[in-house]
């Protein structure tokens, strides 16, 4: 669906403002895609329903989960083994949002809001709290590509 999908938006977002698709506003068409369910990158523990699904991509599609699990000791490692043929998610594929905000992290994520201009929250205790706050601080696209500051 992601890649189906985010073609047949850009269609239509190109058809509304009477553009061409390479000039439809990637940020609104991503945040179309993921309105509607569909990711950009894996995150095993925000799926689609998960009420911080979008916010989490927005976060992740600017690198913010970039590196914020350790890499496997052994390359090519899967998840815990559940039964049969099952395993758990890959290691490192979880954003773990009620995971306290260590102060590495938080300087990353902190030069990460710097580079694409946006605000710093006053108070964040978890990965969640952050993404959150961050997130709903963020000028926004709407679907036919226009910016807004409202959210």
């Amino acid at each position: 669906m992601s890649l189906g999908g985010a073609a047949g938006y850009a269609a239509d977002m190109a058809l509304a403002k009477n553009v061409s698709v390479q000039h439809v506003d990637v940020e609104a068409l991503k945040r179309r895609v993921w309105s509607s369910g569909a990711a950009t990158i894996h995150v095993s523990d925000a799926h689609p329903s998960h009420p911080d699904f979008v916010a989490v991509q927005w976060w992740g599609s600017l690198g913010g989960l970039h590196g914020i699990e350790p890499a496997p000791e052994k390359p090519g490692a899967r998840g815990k083994h559940i039964v049969s043929q099952y395993y758990e998610a890959f290691p490192g594929h979880a954003v773990r949002l009620d995971q306290p905000l260590d102060d590495e992290l938080m300087a990353r994520w902190k030069q990460l809001a710097r580079q694409h201009g946006l605000p710093e929250p006053a108070v964040s205790t978890t990965r969640g709290d952050w993404i959150r706050a961050v997130f709903a601080a963020a000028p926004r696209a709407d679907s036919t590509g226009s910016h807004s500051d409202s959210n």
